[in-house]
């Protein structure tokens, strides 16, 4: 068993890292046993077709081809010991996400022979508070899931620790089958801090049955321009005599990371790790400021910014089939990978196309998308570290990976998972892997992420509103970003 310390790490660093809170004095909690070892012939492998059940402790539905389970005794070291997973994969709400992140847990507890894992559903936007407080607590999870963009938060503030020691040591862990965009997304100042599972990118979706109920013509293969494909997202807008957009083409704010469209548009160079330095006066980002801002001026930034609080991304409609994807009121969009799997979910007839987003005319350093890598990471003093790690090997190994990414519309990231099969099973995630992936902007682990972000999406926003100039934009976010940074830098 692997034990670190975790009394090195300040309370005043976590604060500073960017969540505070009250930290609770809590007792390091006892390693639970498994109870009495079941002896189960080592020998014993079950293969189940894919509309069959597979029954390990208790019935799992697994969506896939074949799957063996092996069943293996404890070994001489007694009960297994228990590993706390934490993530937000509820199987009570997440569909069938959820049902196959379970089953996997399922065949992992059942084949393992050292270790079981404990799952603990946390709400996605508190894994990460609770982690920095439950490190500080001395009672923190043995393995949890994040994203690139909260391993800065953690892996300043201390509270993971590098997996370095455990792939060298890992025989079945092959680095060379990963992608190298999401690989080099685990790393924090030169050390690697996570392992990789899947990367979230952008593809630009097209409604076809909404064009067919406006008159507009959608091309068998998409144009490879941005300024073309604008123009038919022109075209599917629905305005009012009073100017009310009641449908609405295509918008850059709408449904997509403002991280994206930086992307898109060639910022490369607005945070140098380094020298660990921010500066978002750049001509690219000017560029984007005004691509912005003219959209602002040709549909009222005032409707625009009011036409996405009310049908935004993540409330209105987000989990049922009255959304606005999903009743022909959104007409083109750059949307996250994930997206595609609610659309097959809450509109399973809708006739629509994909392709990566287009490159833009203007825009020197062009990329086809953002970059969020999904991550899991061990704890600072995490009880059962080798069962943390275990179960990171287990559910990033090739044949987890593919049935996790799959089910999640979320592309896996294993060169030796870019087959033809593959692609069919999930054409989605194919074409992330085929056409997006080779050309991501690749933005480093950083812990003032979160400050980049909102201020990109608030200032951007000002500036459509005439509330703010594009200078003057861009020298708030590149003080705000700068002054986060020093901030943690002193902590």
């Amino acid at each position: 068993m692997m034990r670190s310390s975790f009394r090195d790490i300040s309370r005043r660093k976590i604060v500073r890292s960017g969540l505070a809170g009250t930290f609770a004095v809590v007792g390091a909690a006892a390693i639970a046993g498994c109870g009495e070892a079941q002896v189960i012939t080592v020998e014993k492998i079950k293969e189940v077709p894919v509309d069959r059940i597979v029954s390990v402790e208790k019935e799992v539905p697994v969506e896939v081809e074949v799957v063996k389970v092996v069943e293996v005794a404890p070994g001489p070291k007694g009960p297994r010991q228990e590993v706390e997973l934490w993530s937000g994969f509820d199987p009570k709400t997440h569909g069938q996400v959820g049902l196959v992140y379970d089953a996997i847990i399922e065949i992992f507890n059942a084949g393992n022979p050292d270790f079981v894992v404990k799952h603990v559903v946390q709400p996605w936007g508190q894994i990460i508070p609770k982690v920095l407080t439950s490190v500080a607590a001395g009672n923190p999870p043995d393995v949890f899931r994040n994203w690139y963009h909260t391993l800065g938060v953690t892996a300043a503030a201390g509270v993971v620790q590098t997996v370095e020691p455990f792939i060298q040591r890992d025989t079945a862990w092959d680095e060379a089958d990963f992608l190298e965009g999401p690989m080099a997304q685990t790393y924090f100042k030169g050390k690697r801090m996570a392992v990789p599972l899947s990367g979230i990118v952008t593809l630009m979706y097209v409604n076809k049955d909404m064009a067919g109920e406006m008159g507009v013509s959608i091309p068998d293969d998409l144009p490879q321009s941005l300024d073309a494909m604008e123009a038919i997202g022109a075209e599917m807008y629905d305005i009012g005599d009073d100017g009310t957009i009641n449908k609405i083409g295509f918008a850059p704010t709408m449904f997509t990371s403002g991280l994206t469209w930086a992307a898109v548009w060639g910022n490369e160079g607005v945070y140098d790790e380094a020298t660990n330095t921010f500066n978002a006066n750049t001509a690219e980002m000017k560029q984007l400021l005004e691509w912005h801002s003219g959209y602002g001026q040709r549909y009222s930034a005032e409707e625009l910014i009011a036409w996405k609080g009310t049908y935004g991304s993540g409330g209105y409609g987000r989990f049922t089939s009255d959304g606005p994807l999903y009743t022909n009121m959104v007409g083109m969009a750059g949307l996250s990978s994930w997206w595609f799997s609610d659309i097959d979910k809450q509109a399973p007839d809708q006739n629509y196309v994909f392709d990566k987003v287009s490159a833009p005319s203007a825009g020197s350093g062009y990329r086809t998308s953002d970059l969020n890598t999904n991550v899991y990471s061990i704890p600072t003093g995490a009880k059962t570290a080798e069962g943390g790690w275990a179960w990171a090997s287990f559910l990033t190994s090739p044949e987890q990976m593919r049935r996790k990414t799959i089910a999640d519309a979320v592309p896996a990231i294993r060169k030796s998972l870019d087959t033809p099969s593959y692609h069919e099973e999930s054409p989605v995630n194919g074409a992330c892997m085929s056409k997006v992936f080779p050309n991501t902007w690749r933005l480093p682990s950083f812990g003032s992420y979160g400050v980049f972000r909102t201020n990109l999406t608030t200032l951007t926003e000002s500036v459509m509103l005439g509330q703010k100039t594009i200078d003057e934009a861009l020298a708030e976010m590149t003080d705000a970003v700068q002054a986060d940074i020093d901030a943690k830098d002193d902590a």
